[in-house]
């Protein structure tokens, strides 16, 4: 498996842990990348939502690793985050 395709699973999974590690058995995290390619040093945009049957779920820190750097945002009023990186230099490919 090439760095490119590794670098996106990690950040899937970690966004995955964040879920296993946070929500409740009802609660609900939406998590998308605006496309499945990315030339080097391209902006990858990161959005999501989370929300409970009781509605959206502010306020919760979400913490995104790529290529070793991490970033953080947190969820809005809507239970909503976006976040914009930097594709590594090798680029990514779904």
């Amino acid at each position: 498996m090439g760095g490119k395709k590794k670098s996106l699973i990690f950040l899937i999974v970690l966004l995955i842990l964040f879920s296993c590690s946070v929500l409740g058995v009802n609660d609900i995290l939406n998590v998308k990348i605006d496309k499945s390619t990315y030339k080097p040093n391209e902006t990858i945009t990161v959005s999501g939502e989370l929300y409970a049957s009781g509605g959206a779920i502010q306020g919760v820190n979400v913490t995104i690793t790529l290529d070793n750097t991490t970033y953080y945002v947190a969820t809005d009023s809507n239970g909503e985050f976006t976040k914009t990186l930097a594709a590594p230099s090798q680029g990514i490919t779904m």
